[in-house]
């Protein structure tokens, strides 16, 4: 049965109820229940469909008003007011009700009136069973909602496209795949959204959905709103209606950064294996089991193996390694430090030809930690280390081609380099001779002996040379500049030695082999050629600083020649040969007059030349006026230095120059770049600038034009060979007013001759007068060389002849610290003509220094003009000696008189205060009177100090006596440390018990008494005083160190010196005393100090002295007293 609400309501006029059997039958068997109700809304009848679904009996229910029979939940769904269902027409409701098996059931109840003849008669209600409608419904529109999420929310474009080709629907992700809103294209043609390129493909996948046709996946480039295309993946179905298709349903994904990856990873894929096919080092993948895995083609040609298959077949091990213990070395390695780099290692090829590779690699492994497999390159470096070896050669032999002393060492250690660098049948060294390369030395089999000129078009050293670039020919018979030599050559290299101002040769070699030279071999050949320009460049030098040297020696001989000489045309002609023995073979040298003319032909002077040719110069003679003109502004471009070069390819040059030249005799095949018209010339000019001859110069010898460098030497003599024709000139001179002196000669010589007996008898009055004086007498000129000296002057300074003496420096006689007083002297003695006993420290020849006196005085020439000095010294050591000792007498009889005067007149005083004291002391109570007897106390010290004071000069004044006993230094050094020493003070006593000396002990102990007061005085802040001893030969030494205030230099040249003194009270006498006491025993004493370290005093004793007088010794003032070399 048809839905109620879909289908029309029977007419019940049409079929009456109470005779309708039609009725009836649909009635009981209707699929839905069935209500009848009359206008009251009795219950007419009901069928077995309606007791099944609302749980009713028909007994119960039929006869009664259906408020009463049907269940509350049914009867609130159903209007209280029938005549409402009759006014509305129709009533509808829902309702879920439970079933008889318990389950939930949904149930439609429809009321329609009944109508008979126009009249409501009733209501027919029409139960129905909707429950699997309403879940039908349900699941419909679940799937719909899923649906719209899906669609919604899909990452890709789901589209749907009307048989028309119009969009019917996009959802969002369209918007954000190509920025375009969704209605903006609904309802518009899909085409426009095509890439036009690909609208042939999307129109045929859109007939093919129209067709009912499931199109493969396919991809369309669609625009954007940004106007760029994107590439997007398309499925699409036929979307069908009815079981037709009504357009195309279909969904996009955008695969354009996909599309962008995949083209990268298809170009790295190709780029890699690119590289990995034609790389030129070897790559593979190898097992450890000694197996390649795979390997690129280079490592298969390295190897010298045709395929990979065959590759793999091989044995690692012992088909590839050469020693196949390395290949176990190699792996143990590996999986130690998982890669190795740049690792040499020795393999051998297919056919056993051993090859060197550098290999990197390294051990692939799974995550436990095993190895996979290993990878690595391998670069074949055997051509490397073999040109290594090449060069090493090479290097080689630039040191010994370096230390070559001639041009054929060159030649032959150029050719053995060759032999050891390239594998050759043949090779020469070809030197450029003039326009020609010529061959100097070959080996292997000969080549063509002929010279190749350098203007030919054929030959390949010869295009090497003319292009200065290497030449290398694979196949030399494929070679229109081959020329054949060697039978059956078939490979050439040449190349070409030059430096970067010209060329020097060619190097070439020939093989019989094919293509026997590459690149490589190019490479070394320009390093041994230039090794090679290098060692001729310095062969050359060397021959040039020898031919310099030649012509250095010649140039100094021929100047001593000429200088020597007095004759002008023979000094010249020596000139002219000098020139000519330098390397020209025609010279001519013209002397000329004031005005540039040469007026005879004995004025010409010439070298290289024929009588002829002198002749010819002298007939043709230009005019002076052309050589002012040549020597003027016009040729002032041509200068050289002092020299005009001409040379004839200048136009004006051969203008000026046709006629009145000598011709040369040379061909142009015999110069380098000397045309032999070329001119050369310079003038012989003076100091003031006059111009006295024209010195002219042709047909060098080497060929070459000259360079400033080579005509330096020439210009040496062009100044003699001007000087000599002034010097002529002078002469002649000098011979006209030789005549008017004649006369004036002649008078003079009687008074000369008066003039020399006077001198020479001067001079030897002075002769005997310097022998006879007792004082050195020497002669110096005024820079202070000695010219001339007497005996005495050799005695004093220990010399044994003149010739030793005459020549030196007379400051070689004075001490240095006296060389500035001597240079004063020199100064005031040219002053003021002389000086007197001025005192200088002088040296003798041994370099003892001794004190002396010196007067000087000028010695000048008959002009009065200085010539030198005249100095008499005298030795005055023991004149200072005497002074010396004078003044040390005086000083002591004043200590005398002093220390008698002291004696006398203190002592007594002394004495009484040193009673009055003690009686006081008797008289007082130190306990009553503390302060009075402090007092006391102090009067007695300083009596006591002053009675020392007595002592010491009363001591030092008189003769010393000696008392000598046995002791050792242990005790000497107690006794005396035996005073009081401050807390602050540590002594170290580390002296010794032996040896046992003889000396007089309290004098001894007063020595070191004063030396032990003096250090702990000197370190007021505490120290350290060391006081030590040792056997040295026959004396014992006593050290005194303390680390207290160290003295200075100025303090030290004094301490020794009676009276001196650092401190606030005392007479200075303490260590002038020590000194006598230590000199009284045969010994000395001495110190040391440095600032901030502190004082040592050194005491050294005989152990036994050689006094005589036995155990008592008187002892004299010693010398030294006023020695100042000390410490106070």
């Amino acid at each position: 049965m048809r839905r109620a609400g879909n289908r029309k309501m029977m007419k019940p006029h049409l079929f009456p109820i109470s005779t309708s059997k039609v009725f009836k039958c649909l009635f009981a068997k209707a699929n839905d229940g069935i209500i009848l109700l009359d206008r009251e809304g009795k219950v007419l009848e009901i069928n077995r469909r309606v007791e099944k679904l609302l749980n009713l009996k028909r007994k119960e229910c039929v006869g009664r008003k259906i408020r009463d029979t049907v269940p509350k939940k049914i009867l609130s769904k159903i209007p209280r007011d029938l005549w409402d269902i009759l006014k509305k027409k129709q009533a509808k409701c829902e309702l879920e009700l439970t079933a008889k098996n318990k389950k939930p059931i949904n149930v439609e109840i429809v009321l329609t009136p009944c109508i008979n003849q126009g009249k409501i008669v009733g209501v027919l209600g029409i139960v129905r069973d909707i429950t699997k409608d309403k879940l039908l419904k349900e699941t419909l529109c679940d799937s719909e909602e899923r649906y719209r999420n899906l669609v919604e929310s899909a990452p890709d474009v789901i589209y749907t496209i009307s048989k028309d080709g119009k969009i019917t629907s996009l959802n969002p992700a369209f918007e954000k795949i190509t920025g375009w809103p969704p209605a903006r294209w609904i309802g518009k043609p899909f085409d426009r959204l095509i890439h036009p390129d690909d609208l042939p493909l999307a129109t045929q996948t859109f007939y093919m959905a129209l067709n009912g046709k499931q199109p493969p996946s396919y991809e369309l480039r669609i625009r954007s709103k940004s106007g760029k295309y994107l590439v997007g993946e398309f499925t699409s179905t036929p979307y069908m209606k009815n079981s037709k298709s009504i357009g195309e349903f279909g969904i996009v994904r955008d695969i354009t950064e996909r599309k962008k990856t995949e083209e990268t990873v298809k170009f790295s894929e190709i780029r890699f294996r690119t590289l990995f096919e034609n790389v030129p080092d070897g790559i593979y993948q190898s097992s450890p089991e000694g197996k390649i895995i795979t390997a690129n083609p280079a490592l298969i040609e390295m190897l010298g193996y045709s395929t990979l298959e065959e590759l793999q077949a091989a044995n690692i091990s012992r088909d590839m390694y050469v020693n196949p213990e390395d290949r176990r070395r190699w792996m143990q390695r590996l999986e130690k430090q998982d890669k190795v780099r740049n690792v040499e290692l020795l393999l051998k090829r297919k056919d056993g030809k051993p090859i060197i590779v550098l290999e990197n690699s390294h051990a692939v492994r799974d995550d436990r930690g095993n190895v996979l497999y290993f990878e690595g390159t391998l670069t074949d470096i055997t051509e490397r280390k073999r040109l290594e070896e090449r060069l090493s050669v090479l290097n080689y032999y630039g040191g010994k081609l370096n230390a070559a002393k001639t041009l054929r060492q060159i030649y032959e250690l150029t050719l053995d380099a060759l032999e050891k660098t390239l594998e050759v049948d043949s090779a020469v060294f070809l030197k450029v001779v003039k326009n020609s390369l010529c061959p100097v030395a070959r080996r292997g089999k000969p080549h063509a002996s002929n010279d190749l000129l350098l203007s030919s078009d054929k030959g390949i050293t010869v295009k090497a040379a003319n292009t200065r670039q290497p030449v290398l020919v694979p196949d030399v018979t494929k070679n229109k500049d081959y020329i054949e030599g060697i039978p059956d050559v078939r490979s050439e290299l040449a190349v070409p030695v030059e430096t970067e101002e010209k060329l020097l040769g060619v190097l070439d070699v020939e093989s019989k082999k094919l293509n026997a030279f590459n690149e490589k071999d190019v490479t070394l050949l320009q390093i041994l050629a230039s090794h090679v320009a290098t060692a001729i460049g310095n062969v050359e030098k060397r021959e040039e600083i020898e031919k310099r040297s030649s012509q250095l020696m010649l140039l100094m001989k021929s100047s001593a020649d000429v200088i020597y000489t007095t004759n002008l045309h023979k000094r010249l002609n020596r000139i002219a040969k000098a020139i000519k023995n330098l390397g020209w073979r025609r010279v001519v040298i013209s002397v000329r007059d004031s005005k540039m003319e040469l007026t005879s032909p004995d004025d010409l002077v010439t070298a290289g030349l024929t009588k002829e040719e002198r002749d010819f110069l002298w007939e043709n003679r230009p005019p002076g006026q052309v050589w002012r003109e040549r020597f003027g502004p016009e040729y002032k471009r041509f200068k050289i230095g002092e020299f005009y070069y001409l040379p004839w390819s200048d136009p004006l040059v051969r203008k000026r120059f046709s006629e009145g030249t000598v011709p040369s005799n040379l061909s142009k095949e015999e110069m380098v770049d000397w045309d032999p018209q070329d001119l050369l010339y310079a003038p012989l000019r003076l100091a003031d600038g006059r111009i006295v001859g024209i010195l002219s110069i042709d047909d060098p010898v080497d060929g070459k034009k000259p360079t400033r460098e080579s005509l330096a030497p020439l210009e040496l003599f062009i100044h003699q060979a001007a000087v000599a024709i002034e010097n002529a000139q002078l002469f002649q001179q000098l011979n006209k007013a030789k005549n008017q002196l004649n006369e004036y000669a002649r008078c003079l010589e009687e008074k000369v001759k008066e003039r020399t007996i006077n001198l020479k008898r001067n001079e030897e009055k002075l002769r005997s007068i310097i022998t006879a004086t007792p004082n050195a007498i020497t002669a110096t000129d005024l820079n202070g060389i000695i010219t001339e000296c007497n005996e005495h002057t050799l005695k004093l300074h220990g010399f044994s002849s003149k010739a030793e003496l005459i020549g030196k420096s007379a400051f070689e006689l004075i001490a240095k610290k006296d060389h500035e007083r001597a240079f004063e002297g020199i100064k005031k003695t040219l002053e003021e003509g002389y000086v007197r006993d001025r005192e200088y420290t002088l040296i003798t020849k041994d370099g003892r220094e001794f004190p002396a006196e010196l007067s000087a005085s000028v010695v000048r020439d008959d002009s009065g003009r200085p010539i030198g000095f005249v100095a008499i010294t005298s030795d005055i050591t023991e004149r200072k000696r005497m002074e010396k000792q004078l003044l040390k007498s005086e000083r002591l009889a004043a200590i005398g008189e002093v220390a008698a005067m002291v004696g006398h007149d203190l002592r007594n005083p002394l004495t009484g205060i040193a009673a009055a004291a003690y009686y006081l002391k008797t008289k007082q109570n130190q306990k009553s009177n503390s302060k009075t007897w402090e007092m006391l106390e102090i009067i007695e010290k300083n009596v006591e100090y002053s009675n020392k004071i007595v002592n010491d000069l009363l001591d030092y004044s008189r003769e010393m006596r000696l008392e000598c006993t046995q002791t050792n230094p242990y005790a000497l050094v107690k006794e005396a440390l035996a005073m009081d020493i401050p807390a602050n003070i540590k002594v170290r006593d580390q002296t010794s018990t032996s040896p046992e000396i003889i000396v007089d002990v309290e004098k001894m102990k007063r020595l070191f008494t004063n030396l032990i007061k003096n250090a702990l005085e000197a370190m007021p802040k505490g120290g350290v005083l060391t006081i030590s001893s040792r056997q040295v030969s026959s004396n014992v030494e006593f050290r005194f160190t303390d680390t207290g205030v160290s003295m200075t230099q100025e303090i030290l040249e004094k301490i020794w010196s009676p009276l001196f003194t650092t401190k606030a009270k005392g007479m200075g006498l303490g260590l002038a005393i020590c000194k006598r006491i230590a000199e009284a025993h045969k010994g000395k004493i001495s110190v040391s100090s440095k600032i901030g370290k502190g004082t040592t005093f050194i005491v050294t004793i005989p152990i036994k002295p050689s006094l005589e007088g036995g155990e008592n010794i008187w002892v004299n003032v010693p010398e030294s007293l006023l020695s100042t070399t000390m410490k106070a």
